[in-house]
């Protein structure tokens, strides 16, 4: 190959970086010489091939909220039901953090090997319950896309690309709902 040859087969394959590339690939292109350009074009085209990988893998289409729970759900595991854990997100009383510290461990030893935990990742309850459920590796905590739970425990998941879209997949991949204490929104 040429390396005006080289540097179009480069950018039709990055089209959509095209600016950068170019740059990158005038300069190369212009130190190269005749015994250098077999090795460069491989590295080249081994980069080449990675970054669309890498670009291709990252764009996805929007998933609407009833196929995000159906992958979830799939995710899960058909034998396994799925228990979304609801309740305040502001300070609790004592009584409720008590109940959640209790009987978080007690579910996970009883149907933990058979269960998923899910939580939205809101402070409370839900934090609470997450942080007390065994060694939360049958807790996964539904977030926006991009965020993080900050819980000591739990697989943040995302789920949605915003709070409201995260609410609503919450709603429709759970099988049981438990719900402790919160005001008439819970």
């Amino acid at each position: 190959h040429s390396p005006r040859a080289f540097m179009f087969a480069l950018h039709s394959a990055l089209a959509c970086h095209e600016g950068k590339v170019a740059i990158t690939t005038t300069l190369t292109t212009t130190t190269l010489t005749t015994t250098s350009l077999a090795a460069t074009t491989k590295l080249t085209t081994t980069l080449t091939s990675t970054l669309t990988t890498t670009l291709t893998s990252t764009v996805t289409t929007k998933e609407r909220p009833e196929e995000v729970a159906k992958r979830l759900r799939n995710e899960a595991g058909h034998d396994t039901h799925i228990i979304c854990i609801v309740g305040a997100t502001e300070s609790q009383s004592a009584d409720a953090e008590a109940l959640v510290t209790a009987i978080a461990p007690q579910l996970d030893e009883e149907i933990g090997s058979s269960a998923k935990f899910v939580t939205e990742g809101t402070p409370g309850v839900q934090k609470t319950f997450a942080e007390n459920c065994g060694d939360g590796s049958h807790v996964w905590n539904l977030v926006p896309s991009g965020e993080s739970s900050g819980f000591a425990q739990g697989a943040d998941i995302n789920a949605g690309e915003n709070a409201e879209e995260r609410q609503e997949i919450f709603g429709l991949v759970g099988d049981i709902y438990v719900t402790v204490g919160g005001d008439g929104e819970v």
